[in-house]
């Protein structure tokens, strides 16, 4: 029993150390299951995609634009209803 509970503890603490850091790309947009704690994979749209090369990427959740940064918006995501901190587009 004692090693079923050892082998599960070890498992918990290697699945949690392979969380994606903000910033780094992911597998599925919408899903926070890959990224730290407080982050959502987003999809990636425009020169954001065009600048980091990935269509996905692990940024920080937001309810409103207060909490991001200032050159950020909070905006939605696809395949879900989150919302995260994006880059304003510059661009146009």
């Amino acid at each position: 029993m004692l090693t079923l509970v050892s082998f599960a503890l070890l498992m918990i603490v290697g699945c949690a150390s392979e969380a994606i850091p903000v910033g780094e790309a992911c597998p599925a947009a919408g899903e926070t299951v890959s990224c730290v704690e407080g982050a959502v994979c987003t999809n990636l749209s425009g020169s954001d995609a065009e600048t980091t090369g990935d269509e996905n990427q692990c940024l920080p959740l937001c309810d409103d634009d207060d909490d991001c940064a200032d050159d950020e918006g909070c905006r939605g995501i696809s395949n879900g209803n989150l919302k995260s901190c994006q880059a304003d587009d510059l661009d146009g």
